[in-house]
């Protein structure tokens, strides 16, 4: 993961170095999110409960190269999803029906991501010709994203054990700025992010440009 990180902002530095002449429109930001991820559990029976919504975090950093196009450098927090039950409860994944053999089981999972986007911005005032509309700014992206799954089995009658995966894959959205002064904005936006069990992340953030 280390060297990805490493490859992606040599990549990210490298993209902008010819904009680096022009006026800078760099900008920071960060946020809290709403995950949702697509598990596959269902056919749930007893006691067993499914958590899929996690509360997470956003932070990212970027460059507009003009009032149309920008890249994106993001690192995510999806928060936790769970799974519990107690013996005899049961439930199935992609087909396979599994049965709780012990009390108080919990299988956990964290995930995250660094991703790399393009971002298309689409200016109101710019197609309408109304001053009124250059506060409103809504923005579509897609790129790439190096996730990470942590999992976990806690259980009060076994030892922790905990796995980890990885790989890469797509990300994109859809959102919205809203210029508040020169130099400050919020944007509230959504995200789908492809991987094992893709997650769609929606998030309100607060963007500074410098």
């Amino acid at each position: 993961m280390k060297k990805f990180i490493f490859l992606t902002l040599v990549l990210f530095i490298s993209l902008l170095t010819p904009a680096f002449a022009q006026d800078s429109q760099w900008y920071v930001g960060g946020g809290l999110g709403l995950s949702k991820g697509d598990t596959g559990v269902s056919g749930l029976t007893g006691t067993a409960a499914l958590d899929d919504d996690g509360e997470g975090f956003k932070i990212f950093t970027g460059y507009k190269f003009d009032k149309f196009i920008g890249i994106e450098l993001a690192y995510v927090d999806f928060g936790d999803a769970s799974l519990t039950g107690n013996t005899g409860d049961t439930f199935v994944i992609n087909g396979s029906r599994y049965q709780f053999l012990t009390d108080g089981v919990t299988l956990g999972a964290e995930a995250k991501s660094i991703s790399i986007e393009g971002v298309y911005y689409i200016p109101l005032d710019y197609y309408t010709g109304k001053e009124s509309h250059k506060f409103f700014i809504p923005y579509l992206k897609a790129g790439a994203h190096f996730w990470d799954v942590e999992y976990s089995v806690v259980a009060t009658s076994i030892d922790s054990r905990t796995a980890d995966d990885d790989g890469f894959g797509f990300v994109g959205g859809v959102g919205l700025n809203l210029n508040i002064i020169k130099n400050f904005s919020i944007r509230a936006e959504w995200e789908r992010f492809f991987m094992e069990e893709d997650i769609d992340f929606f998030s309100g953030n607060l963007v500074f440009n410098f």
